[in-house]
């Protein structure tokens, strides 16, 4: 009632009326908005989850937008979305024929976003006081997060949010999409974490030391990208991401390794390192060769002037050592021919006739021409 009392007190102070035949008070749950809510947390109706599940698969771009309308108003109940609608939205993308052409991949896309939005998660009501971490990851095609709150002795989700990587932001290397994964996220719940204390997770260690290392390191993205997350906060803590079931929920695509490195890196004993911060006039792109000492699918060790440093694959580049050549003689080059003092060195000039012409000076031209020279 305490509550209750406040927010009417509140709505009077503001001169808001409300009307009593529409409002419902003391009731255990209630739907609201395509919503149930009760006391445990907030979730989709079940009408509408059996609207979806029912859905036709789309014969046209006009019913796909509308099943995609619909799955996207629930987005922030479903982890990893941008990945599962990936295959769906591409079909948009084009100019493609109104009368969709269905691949496999599109196929087995509607039917796991259907699966998903059944298997809606829960998402807990926020709690003042709770501890507050948001959680990212992300992949070759997107970015994920989820914000959660540790109560009642466990974390629980309050909202999933993923996003699509623009073609550009697919080749950023494993730093830069990392953080922009965080940067995304503190964008998109600010409204929630602003004047809070809260922690960040993540599975790429580096950003842990993002905020402490020195500012000249950087590119002006990243840059950016830092200034913005740490106007919330400087707290970026490393969590591996086979501890965390739900790291690995957000953005679960095949091996990143897969797509990066080439088999010439794989056996290649010497690499470049790319260099990430802002260059100065005519400095190199990359450093090196160092020499490797150990590789894994993600990150190689490599010796940089005597001291052990691991560096992920994405910022590599084979070095090709050159092999010195062996001063033993070529058995199948011919023989050569002694020489002596006395024997003059055969020549490989184009004999040449001489003319003084008039004025005294003397003119050279090779014999197969004496004829267009001829006095």
């Amino acid at each position: 009632m305490e509550h209750l009392r406040c927010v009417l007190q509140r709505l009077d102070d503001h001169g808001i009326l409300i009307n009593i035949h529409k409002s419902v008070f003391g009731v255990p749950s209630l739907d609201f908005l395509g919503y149930h809510v009760d006391s445990t947390g907030i979730r989709p109706l079940e009408n509408k989850i059996q609207a979806v599940r029912e859905f036709p698969r789309p014969t046209s771009k006009r019913k796909l937008r509308e099943f995609l309308g619909l799955v996207n108003f629930y987005r922030r109940f479903i982890p990893n979305a941008a990945n599962l609608l990936h295959p769906l939205n591409r079909l948009l993308s084009g100019a493609s024929p109104k009368v969709l052409v269905w691949s496999e991949d599109a196929t087995t896309a509607f039917t796991a976003v259907k699966t998903a939005l059944a298997n809606a998660t829960l998402l807990s009501h926020p709690q003042l006081g709770a501890p507050t971490c948001i959680m990212t990851d992300a992949s070759d095609s997107a970015v994920g997060a989820v914000l959660q709150q540790f109560i009642h002795g466990q974390w629980q989700p309050l909202a999933f949010f993923s996003k699509s990587l623009k073609p550009a932001e697919t080749r950023y290397s494993a730093f830069d999409r990392e953080l922009l994964a965080v940067y995304l996220a503190v964008k998109h719940f600010r409204h929630f974490v602003e004047g809070r204390q809260f922690f960040i997770l993540t599975d790429h260690k580096p950003l842990t030391f993002a905020m402490s290392s020195k500012p000249d390191r950087y590119s002006p993205r990243q840059s950016r990208h830092l200034d913005y997350i740490s106007q919330f906060t400087s707290d970026i803590r490393h969590v591996p991401g086979s501890d965390n079931a739900v790291m690995q929920r957000l953005t679960a695509t095949p091996p990143r390794a897969a797509a990066h490195t080439t088999s010439t890196l794989q056996n290649s004993s010497h690499v470049f390192i790319r260099r990430d911060a802002v260059r100065k006039p005519l400095q190199p792109p990359y450093d090196g060769p160092f020499q490797v000492l150990d590789r894994s699918a993600k990150y190689y060790t490599v010796d940089i002037n005597g001291r052990r440093d691991t560096v992920s694959v994405d910022r590599l580049k084979p070095a090709f050592m050159e092999v010195p050549q062996s001063h033993t003689p070529n058995s199948s080059a011919p023989p050569s021919l002694p020489l002596t003092s006395n024997q003059p060195l055969p020549s490989t000039e184009m004999p040449q006739l001489t003319h003084s012409t008039r004025s005294g000076r003397r003119v050279h031209w090779p014999v197969h021409l004496s004829d267009f020279f001829a006095l």
